[in-house]
């Protein structure tokens, strides 16, 4: 059966009571051994299994904290870090021990990252053909779910007129991004056709040309 050691440090010393009573909770039936240095707590054990409902549980007390499972230069205030180490004893017919491989997975506790946001494109954009510029529109419609008021994006595949029913692609979008990149998605065959015109309309100009 596999090993699994917990190494946690503790970055804020005054949560200390709190941790120890998730702990406490989860009835480990194994020593827990505690450590304090000058900046933080060491909290270290070793277990059959990592439970992370309990650093789930603490994580949840900090509604402006989230666990990650990378570290950035950025990140700041970060109230804990977890490492746990799998040792999987790997044993031939006799019970003997083969090899041993580790497996190390970090997670810290840190200031909520605010996401940035994505800039939103125009509705309209413009495809070049030959020396000709053509364009072509997105029409998207905000609208919002029944039950929580929710907002969420539809796409129509054309324009849409008053009193006219649309003609919907077949998904709700959760943002104006999602829904524009997939209308410009769907926007391709018409491109892609209105270009063939072009090049026969090309060809027909040319040779209509040729015979003046």
């Amino acid at each position: 059966m596999p090993e699994i050691s917990l190494s946690i440090l503790l970055y804020d010393k005054n949560y200390l009571e709190l941790f120890l009573g998730v702990l406490t909770k989860q009835n480990l039936q194994i020593p827990v051994f505690i450590v304090e240095f000058p900046d933080y707590f060491s909290i270290d054990y070793t277990d059959d299994y990592e439970q992370p409902e309990i650093y789930d549980q603490f994580a949840s007390h900090f509604s402006d904290h989230q666990l990650y499972d990378t570290l950035e230069i950025t990140d700041k205030d970060m109230i804990m870090e977890i490492t746990s180490t799998t040792t999987p004893d790997i044993l031939d017919d006799w019970g003997r021990g083969l090899s041993q491989e580790q497996s190390i997975i970090t997670h810290y506790l840190i200031k909520r990252r605010i996401e940035a946001e994505l800039p939103i494109p125009k509705t309209k954009y413009h495809v070049l053909f030959g020396d000709e510029l053509k364009e072509y529109q997105i029409y998207i419609y905000k609208q919002s779910q029944k039950s929580d008021g929710k907002p969420f994006y539809i796409v129509a595949k054309g324009m849409v007129k008053d009193g006219q029913q649309p003609e919907l692609l077949p998904h709700k979008f959760s943002s104006v991004n999602e829904a524009f990149w997939s209308g410009y998605n769907f926007k391709q065959r018409e491109v892609e056709a209105d270009f063939l015109k072009y090049q026969q309309d090309l060809k027909k100009l040319k040779r209509a040309q040729k015979k003046k």
